[in-house]
């Protein structure tokens, strides 16, 4: 939480009632969590105050990009183990831990095993990665809402309902039976479960398929960097940003106080405009914060797009008591595109030396000749004569409507600006053939894409000359597909201001992300997407990194 960061951070600098009522939040679940390990209040009490007293010593070695709940329960845990090794015997286990450890032992037999694994491929997507998430890794409703991109009433229903699915197939199976007319913890079973799955990161595999390895990139002039990272822009959350801009600071740029943001230099410069879009494609709010707010959006969304949003419930439009409003800015780019003809669905390639094949669309000499003129050829630039596969080309791939799908082949780790310029000034130079002929293929790998970013570094610092406003949120979200079809596009994104004293909350998403897809409309005069496929994690999943 970024209330958490503030008052530490106004604790560093001397204010201890700051600390003291950072503590005070987490006091009572922090002992209570301590006692798990103790078996004793009065223990846990004494390594409670151990827990401080290393964090008043070593004031420096808190990392403000996590969570302080996460560095708090982590030393508490630390200590607490500390504190059992050094009476140098085990804590005695109460029944509930007892009846864990034989069920452990009982489930562990090979027969079980086998019958928990079928159990658990019987489940629906949806329980088993809510199981996962919120049983075995210890995330709360919130954090899993947020990875399952789902409201956390959802999540709630989807956690209880799952349990109930659970014990009743476990039974069904005669994987568990009944003990003195009740059935042997689920949590247990569950927890068991961990032993069972030899070898395969269960989190490694339904996260995969949640979360794409994909980096946002805020800018569409700054440099993407490493070459195996997929990166992804849109023009979103700039169109939010020139927003606050205008709406919040009266047209001046975003300057922090005591703190220098490349990034805020950056959207400063206004790199991308809605007046770049048609105003069918693009919806900007900007508003109180309050329950309103969200439903007005929500009506706009739906009788403009027929589109609900996915990130709306993420954010905490609760109004603020005072005479200081805060702001919502939210906008959304939405976009469908199809080809006048769709492509052929062609045989499964490897991309990029991969191991597995994956899907492909696109023409092949047998294809119907009627589909070349979907494309236009920009460029097709060899090394020599004697290549006979070129690294160096691009493609124009048209649709029915305003928007144009330009694909260019390159390594380049320039900025998204740069490798489009260049693009464009190799296609003008192009003196080859720019008919697409019965002669040519061209194969495209299916992209699916889904990914979330909260912008953290914006977040919580002060803006020069506002008097303690700050950001409490900047995030954007990215769904991008493309088939033989055609392909659609959203994006939302959200800025929240609030002034010193209200409580907040953020969120921490992290994606890491070679070819490249601009998507713009005709005589536009720079594109409205960018995105870069430097590897598989767009066609396979991948796992999130927690501190």
């Amino acid at each position: 939480m970024e209330e958490d960061k503030i008052l530490y951070k106004e604790f560093l600098k001397g204010n201890e009632e700051s600390f003291d009522k950072l503590v005070g939040k987490y006091k009572s679940n922090l002992i209570y969590f301590i006692t798990r390990y103790v078996k004793s209040v009065d223990v846990a009490e004494d390594v409670f105050q151990d827990v401080i007293l290393y964090i008043l010593e070593n004031k420096e070695k808190y990392d403000s990009k996590y969570s302080f709940k996460t560095y708090l329960y982590t030393i508490a845990k630390s200590r607490a183990i500390n504190y059992t090794k050094k009476l140098g015997k085990l804590v005695e286990l109460d029944d509930d831990i007892k009846e864990e450890k034989l069920l452990e032992e009982i489930i562990c037999s090979n027969e079980r095993k086998e019958k928990i694994k079928n159990v658990l491929h019987k489940l629906p997507e949806d329980y088993q990665l809510v199981i996962y998430l919120t049983k075995i890794e210890g995330l709360s409703y919130k954090e899993t809402a947020k990875i399952m991109d789902k409201t956390e009433k959802q999540i709630k229903t989807l956690a209880h309902n799952s349990k109930r699915k659970l014990r009743k197939m476990l039974i069904e199976e005669e994987v568990i039976e009944m003990k003195n007319n009740k059935i042997l913890k689920i949590l247990s079973i569950i927890l068991a479960i961990t032993i069972i799955i030899s070898g395969v990161v269960y989190a490694s595999y339904k996260i995969y398929e949640n979360i794409k390895s994909t980096s946002i990139e805020p800018s569409f002039t700054g440099k993407l960097g490493d070459t195996n990272t997929n990166n992804v822009w849109v023009g979103s959350f700039q169109l939010a940003w020139n927003e606050f801009l205008d709406k919040r600071l009266h047209g001046k740029e975003l300057k922090f106080e005591d703190y220098d943001s490349e990034l805020a230099d950056e959207l400063n410069k206004r790199s991308f405009t809605k007046d770049m879009l048609s105003d069918d494609s693009y919806y900007i709010k900007v508003g109180e914060t309050k329950p309103e707010l969200k439903d007005e959006i929500e009506q706009d969304l739906k009788n403009k797009f027929n589109y609900q949003s996915s990130i709306l419930d993420n954010l905490d439009f609760t109004k603020v008591d005072g005479n200081r409003k805060c702001y919502t800015i939210y906008s959304i780019l939405y976009k469908n595109f199809e080809f006048p003809i769709p492509f052929d669905r062609l045989s499964g390639m490897k991309f990029k030396g991969s191991e597995e094949f994956y899907k492909y669309f696109g023409i092949e000499n047998s294809s119907s000749e009627e589909l070349n003129s979907n494309v236009e050829v920009l460029y097709y630039n060899k090394d020599s004569d004697n290549d006979l596969r070129s690294n160096d080309f691009a493609v124009k791939l048209k649709t029915k409507g305003e928007d144009e799908v330009f694909i260019c082949r390159t390594d380049s780790n320039d900025s998204f600006e740069d490798i489009y310029q260049k693009m464009t000034e190799k296609a003008k130079n192009y003196t080859g053939k720019k008919e697409f002929t019965e002669d040519d293929e061209l194969k495209i790998p299916y992209i699916n894409l889904d990914t979330v970013i909260n912008y953290d570094e914006l977040c919580g610092k002060f803006i020069e000359g506002t008097s303690g406003l700050y950001l409490k949120n900047a995030m954007q979200n990215v769904k991008f597909s493309l088939n033989e079809k055609g392909g659609n596009l959203t994006s939302e994104a959200t800025i929240q201001d609030m002034y010193m004293g209200i409580g907040m909350e953020t969120r921490f998403f992290y994606l890491d992300n070679n070819f490249i897809i601009f998507l713009k409309e005709k005589d536009a005069e720079k594109p409205y997407f960018a995105l870069r496929v430097t590897n598989t994690d767009l066609l396979e999943p991948y796992v999130e990194e927690r501190y």
